[in-house]
Parts: C-alpha cells; sequence; structure tokens
C-alpha cells in the first residue's frame, strides 16, 4: 500500500468533505419534494438523537486506531492485531448504540407526542452499528497513511 504525503493527505480529506457536504445538501430538495414538509419535520425530530449515539459510537475511533496502527508500525510490526481487536469493541459498543435507539424509540416518540416517529428511529438504528465498523476501517487506513478509503466513505 503506497504511503501518502501530509499534503496529499490533507487535499483528498479535504475534497472528500467538500463532496461530501454537497450531496448532503443537494439531496435534501428531492428528498423533500418525495416525503414533503411532515416528513421531513419528523427527520428533524429523530436526528438529534441518532447524532448523540453516532457521536459516542463513531467519535474518536479514526483517530485512535490510526494512532495506535501508527504506533506498532513504527516498532516495525505489521499492525494486523489492531484490526480485529478494535472492530471487535467497535462493533459492540455500536451494537449496544443501535440496540438502545429500538429499544428507546417507542418511549422517545411518545414523549415526543409524534408516533410515527419510531418507525424514523428504527430506520436510522443499524445506520450507529454499520458507522462503528466504517470508522474502525478510517483508522485503520489513517495509520496507514492512506487517506482515500476515508475520503471516499
Amino acid at each position: 500500500m503506497k504511503e501518502q504525503s501530509l499534503l496529499k493527505g490533507a487535499a483528498i480529506i479535504a475534497a472528500g468533505g467538500f463532496i461530501a457536504k454537497l450531496i448532503g445538501a443537494v439531496y435534501r430538495i428531492p428528498l423533500t419534494n418525495l416525503i414533503g414538509g411532515q416528513g421531513i419535520g419528523l427527520y428533524q425530530m429523530v436526528y438529534p438523537f441518532y447524532c448523540l449515539l453516532l457521536t459516542v459510537s463513531a467519535t474518536g475511533i479514526p483517530s485512535s486506531i490510526s494512532t495506535l496502527v501508527a504506533a506498532e508500525r513504527a516498532k516495525g510490526e505489521t499492525a494486523r492485531r489492531v484490526l480485529p481487536t478494535a472492530m471487535k469493541l467497535f462493533l459492540l459498543i455500536g451494537g449496544a448504540g443501535t440496540i438502545l435507539m429500538l429499544a428507546l424509540a417507542p418511549a422517545l416518540a411518545n414523549m415526543q407526542g409524534e408516533k410515527g416517529l419510531v418507525y424514523g428511529y428504527v430506520a436510522l438504528a443499524p445506520s450507529v452499528f454499520l458507522v462503528s465498523a466504517i470508522s474502525v476501517f478510517r483508522g485503520w487506513f489513517q495509520g496507514l497513511k492512506n487517506m482515500r478509503p476515508t475520503a471516499f466513505s
């Protein structure tokens, strides 16, 4: 795997971030046309709790794993043991977040006064699990000084 320079890696990450923000802005127009104002309103009611669980299950994972991988490589090791260990740990954390979101969906929807929100919580719940896995891979590749997978994701 070819290592990237700091400048090239930063440029790749910046380009990926810009494209992701652009797609994030553009998808709202057809989404609003598809589900309407009420649908967007329901989505906005579910989104804060989803972001909270996403933050707990994914924030800091890439940087901590990349640090571990880089440290192992600096010692002349392959760092192969970091990936499966981190994956098990963070899939457990992401799974707990998914289960929490599923379990709390009826109560949260009830507290917000909109029974239909249960379906929104259920629809977003699996992504908490999946984002944990993606974050592990991001950290792995960042530790190998390959920023393309992070930018692509």
